[in-house]
């Protein structure tokens, strides 16, 4: 604020939309040919605007200018434009990336806070083979376990290494039209866009059949997805309403 006929320098605060604008800085007249640091108070809780209105002197022989606008002592975080998840480097990724054991954001963030998710690089989750109508099982596996005919994966799709785990069945073990069924810890629906998302690999001459079925309590299992056939050598991802 330099010159003799510089104005007025005002900030304010507002807390709701149609809310008033409350004054935290007022600063008029010339204060030198120099940068002055100003500071002003905010409002201790909630989200608010800040406004900074500058006005004009009697005559053009007084400038304003302000620079270096930030916030001390008070977490504040900008609205996003991104209507899905934000990633911490400002990539914005639809909402059906995330919790999909795809690293999209470059440092995995929109893989590290999912319900119920389960890589099998620990342990089972409390997936165990049904005791009912499976002739042959799923096991933990990994691409460093060895099976006859060298048909298991290499790698695992989480890790994308030898070492990383996941489930699979023998194709050498039991007969034609045997069964391994995985069954899954009770879980409860939180909305009516509930979704399963997995990862699966159904390769080879005849690998048979990969489904998937839903049971709610006492009701008999209902099937919601199944592919039959060779898929291809690589991971595909499966994305199913529950």
């Amino acid at each position: 604020m330099f010159g003799a006929t510089v104005g007025t320098l005002e900030v304010f605060v507002q807390q709701t939309a149609t809310g008033p604008k409350s004054g935290v800085f007022y600063m008029s007249g010339n204060q030198g040919n120099q940068w002055v640091k100003g500071t002003a108070p905010l409002p201790r809780t909630g989200s608010f605007k800040v406004f900074v209105k500058a006005t004009r002197g009697v005559s053009f022989t007084g400038d304003i200018a302000l620079d270096d606008f930030g916030f001390s002592s008070c977490p504040t975080t900008l609205p996003s434009s991104c209507k899905g998840f934000l990633c911490s480097s400002g990539k914005c990724l639809d909402i059906r990336q995330v919790c999909d054991f795809n690293r999209d954001c470059s440092d995995g963030g929109d893989e590290v806070k999912c319900p119920s998710a389960c890589t099998f690089e620990t342990d089972a989750c409390m997936w165990r083979n049904s005791l009912h109508g499976d002739s042959y099982y799923w096991a933990r596996s990994s691409g460093l376990t060895p099976y006859p005919g060298g048909s298991a994966p290499k790698t695992d799709h989480t890790t994308g290494t030898i070492a990383g785990y996941y489930m699979f069945t023998r194709l050498d073990a039991g007969t034609a039209g045997y069964q391994a069924i995985l069954q899954s810890p009770k879980f409860s629906r939180s909305g009516t866009g509930c979704r399963i998302l997995f990862w699966y690999l159904l390769t080879g001459t005849n690998p048979g059949s990969l489904s998937v079925s839903r049971q709610s309590d006492q009701v008999a299992p209902q099937a919601i997805w199944s592919k039959t056939g060779s898929q291809g050598t690589t991971w595909k991802q499966a994305n199913i309403a529950v």
